[in-house]
Formats: C-alpha cells, structure tokens, sequence
C-alpha cells in the first residue's frame, strides 16, 4: 500500500467524522430552535404538538439537556409539552440512566406543579419501567403521596409504574379512611 492511499484514507475518515459532528451540531441546533418555536406558540395559546421525531434526531443526553429548561417553566402546557417530549426515551435502547433522568426531571417538576400537571406527568411516567425509577423518584413519588389527604387515580399509577412498595402502609391508611367514611 502506498503513502499517498494511506493518507488519503486517513484523511477521507478525518472529514467523514467532522462531517458526522457537523450533522450532530446542526441536529441539536435544529431541535433548540423547533422546541424554543414550538413553546413560544405553546405560551402564545396556541395548539402545538411537538413533533416526537425530536427524541430520535439527536442523543438523550443532548434532548435531556434541551428539554429540561421548560420543565418549570411557567406555563402549565409548556411544561407538559416538555413531559411528552422526555417521555419518548422510554425507549429499552436509551442508557437507563438517561431513563431515570427523565423519569425524576417529570415528577420533580410535576409535583411542583397544580394537580392537573401532576395528572398528567403521572400519565407519562407510567410508560417508563420499574427499574427506570431510582431512590430520588420514589422519594418524590412517597412526598407526593404524604401530601394529600386523598390519593388520585393518577398518584396510583404512578405507584404501580415504579413498584413502589414503600408506598403500601400510606396506600392502606387512605384505604381504611376510605371505609371508615
């Protein structure tokens, strides 16, 4: 093999991969610009669906990353417009860690929200798995549960999507409320 093929070689790779970067950097451009449109209108009133496609296009660290400033945004539909979007990475190829920061950045941000964002970050989390909830989720999930008198449909799912046994004597209290009434 000649030097000249050889550095030819060498050097075809070399721009294939700043090419790949150059893809990849346009990709997570392209994914602030369509989410930062799509909230605008989002807060403008008006009805968007964010494309879920977004999920696929770029890594979940980088959605993670782009996603997580409108998690507390002001805006209830702004905030579950966000849920929708991490709720794609429930996905068995996305790293579970990227899993479980998606599961814990919902309900963290869901359970500082009214009970309606709650509802509705609940029905997103319980597409995840069991394993996809860590220490810090269920903790959320445990605080969630503790302060309310009464225990929603939508607290119960996401219980049941985490398996979360610690949750069981609270579960059973409200129970024995419930038949005492």
């Amino acid at each position: 093999m000649s030097k000249s093929f050889f550095r030819t070689s060498v050097l075809g790779m070399l721009l294939a991969g700043t090419a790949q970067l150059s893809v990849r950097g346009e990709m997570v451009r392209d994914l602030r610009t369509v989410l930062a449109s799509d909230m605008r209108e989002i807060r403008a009133g008006k009805a968007v669906h964010v494309d879920g496609r977004l999920a696929e296009d770029v890594s979940p660290s980088e959605l993670l990353r782009e996603v997580e400033q409108y998690l507390h945004d002001g805006n209830p539909r702004v905030q579950i417009a966000a849920f929708e979007v991490l709720s794609r990475l429930n996905k068995a190829e996305v790293p579970v860690e990227m899993r479980r920061q998606a599961v814990r950045g919902i309900l963290k941000a869901a359970s500082q929200g009214s009970s309606g964002v709650w509802f509705r970050g609940a029905s997103f989390v319980r597409r995840f798995r069991a394993r996809d909830f860590d220490a810090d989720s269920r903790q959320i999930i445990q605080k969630v549960l503790s302060k309310h008198k009464t225990i929603e449909s939508s607290t119960l799912t996401v219980v049941a999507a985490a398996h979360l046994k610690e949750a069981l004597p609270t579960l059973r209290r409200a129970l024995n409320e419930i038949q005492r009434s």
